[in-house]
């Protein structure tokens, strides 16, 4: 793998940071900054920052002010973001325990990509992998097809149940919820079988904007009788894999990007990818949890920050990595953007060299 460390995008996009409340929040890429140029009393431009306009007081006045913005944005502009809603509430987080600074809000139907991609929110979700132990098959996992009718991902592949954090729910009340709606487990499953596996972090572009993710995983041993019932509309189907298929399912184009990340850690952590059939499994795990806190920290300590990201399927193989730098010293150098790329890559081979006995 040591080869695939170096790939990384030919078309590596500028952006600034957005600030709001004095913190800073996501990023701007060039091609939406223009626009925003045409709202001076939402924006506030900088040389180094993006900011809110800091007469919007309250959380209130954010958040219809952004969203009055974004109407008049996917009216006036062909943004691929702006073209579907999502019915959910998005809020700009410092932290998922952290208070909020804006939510986007539209005729009581709350934007959540749409939002949080043009703006790259950092974003927040979770990941349940629901897995059994067949006496024929061995270990399994559970995963969804999703609705062909979902803006976002339609038919791919995917965990047996994921979604955003949203306004008002803490971690595992999301993680219940998602597990109701998406495969109707009932709580005394949870409540029996449910684990928390720690998280994973990338930073992921693709047509719709930035997404800095981190998505908290939980494990879910499910009984060999259980079948997941979806109750809200957004899978077309469930089935159960074993190991070997995962794999292959997980390189294949049918299978949702941003997820792959959540199902190889589950399967470095169940011993399925080990140092003996991946010799750079510590680049492997490192590339599970960049560091995204880090490209958020340094504005909001009043460091100026510069970043590029990488666009999905680029085919540049010279080193592109991304730079945050204070006044004009180099603090840090990561290739944190190139990770989930050379992470699809990786997966490629994995799928080529893995042989799981079951």
């Amino acid at each position: 793998m040591s080869s695939l460390l170096a790939f990384s995008a030919g078309n590596a996009t500028d952006c600034l940071p957005f600030v709001a409340e004095g913190h800073h929040v996501g990023f701007v890429r060039w091609d939406v900054l223009k626009t925003l140029k045409d709202f001076p009393n939402v924006f506030t431009f900088h040389s180094h920052c993006v900011e809110l306009n800091q007469n919007l007081k309250t959380y209130e006045e954010r958040s219809w002010r952004m969203a009055e913005t974004l109407e008049v944005m996917r009216q006036k502009y062909n943004f691929p973001a702006l073209r579907g809603w999502r019915n959910e509430v998005c809020m700009g987080l410092l932290a998922p325990i952290n208070f909020p600074i804006v939510a986007v809000v539209k005729n009581h139907k709350l934007l959540c990509l749409v939002f949080s991609g043009l703006f790259g929110i950092r974003q927040y979700g979770v990941d349940i992998n629901g897995y059994v132990n067949d006496p024929d098959l061995g270990f399994c996992m559970w995963l969804q097809q999703r609705s062909f009718t979902k803006p976002t991902w339609p038919g791919r592949w995917d965990s047996m149940a994921a979604g955003g954090l949203t306004s008002g729910q803490g971690i595992l009340e999301s993680v219940c919820k998602e597990a109701a709606e998406e495969a109707s487990i009932p709580s005394h499953i949870l409540n029996a079988s449910l684990r928390p596996s720690g998280s994973v972090s990338f930073f992921y572009e693709d047509e719709r904007g930035l997404f800095p993710q981190t998505e908290f995983v939980y494990d879910l041993e499910l009984p060999l009788d259980f079948m997941p019932v979806n109750a809200d509309g957004e899978v077309e189907c469930f089935q159960l894999f074993p190991l070997h298929e995962i794999l292959e399912k997980i390189h294949s184009s049918d299978f949702k990007t941003t997820s792959c990340p959540v199902v190889v850690d589950f399967l470095v952590r169940h011993g399925v990818i080990t140092s003996e059939n991946q010799p750079d499994l510590p680049q492997l795990v490192e590339m599970l949890h960049s560091p995204v806190h880090v490209l958020f920290d340094s504005i909001s300590h009043g460091k100026e920050l510069q970043v590029q990201v990488v666009e999905e399927n680029s085919a540049s193989l010279s080193p592109s990595p991304l730079v945050v730098t204070t006044c004009n010293s180099t603090v840090c150098c990561l290739s944190l953007s190139l990770s989930l790329s050379i992470l699809l890559c990786v997966l490629f081979h994995l799928g080529m060299n893995i042989c799981y006995d079951g």
